[in-house]
């Protein structure tokens, strides 16, 4: 059997020891753990932030091809109906990259107007199609001189309303898009120098 001199020894030198040293250890884990969730968010907002500058590079250059291929639009639809405006328009990047835009973004601003741009675009796809098929599918005798006028006119008003609809949207891409976009990539590039990353 044990001396209970010693075992009472050793309980007065372990208990004294014992309670700080736990304390310390679990402060230390708890200060690891919030270290450790600190450095993870840090990293996840950084490699959010370059996926989003990524995605909003794909943007304003699909932004851009747009409006020049309004500029081929606009000169198809002066004919006033006389021409079938068949100029395609860029949807394809917009639709891929803007649901991951929506999700990760927390620029609700910038986020809105891409939205509406898009928006826009399948607005002036629709008109072009009501324009084609207008033009495809005229009502009554064209050999008559009231009917082919009024072919005409219709044709003309539906050309009109594309007008109105592609320079509403090159309006909103120029006057608000564009410089946001510009704006918030330029603010993402200063943030990728030396200098911006430790402001971070």
């Amino acid at each position: 059997m044990c001396d209970p001199r010693v075992s009472t020894g050793f309980w007065q030198q372990f208990l004294p020891q014992f309670w700080p040293n736990l304390a310390a250890t679990l402060v230390g884990v708890f200060v690891g753990v919030l270290a450790a969730l600190a450095v993870d968010r840090w990293k996840d907002r950084r490699t959010r932030r370059r996926e989003e500058l990524e995605i909003l590079r794909i943007v304003q250059g699909s932004v851009l091809l747009n409006l020049d291929l309004f500029q081929s639009l606009k000169t198809l639809l002066e004919t006033k109906g006389q021409k079938i405006p068949t100029a395609p328009l860029e949807l394809g990047n917009l639709d891929a990259v803007f649901p991951r835009l929506a999700a990760i973004s927390s620029d609700l601003e910038l986020t809105g107007l891409v939205g509406a741009f898009r928006w826009g675009l399948r607005h002036i796809e629709r008109t072009l199609d009501n324009l084609v098929n207008a033009s495809l599918t005229p009502f009554g005798d064209l050999r008559d001189p009231t009917m082919k006028a009024a072919f005409q006119k219709r044709n003309e008003e539906l050309a009109n309303i594309a007008v109105s609809a592609v320079d509403a949207v090159e309006r909103l891409a120029n006057e608000q898009l564009l410089p946001r976009l510009a704006q918030v990539i330029g603010r993402e590039a200063i943030l990728q120098t030396p200098a911006g990353r430790q402001a971070d």
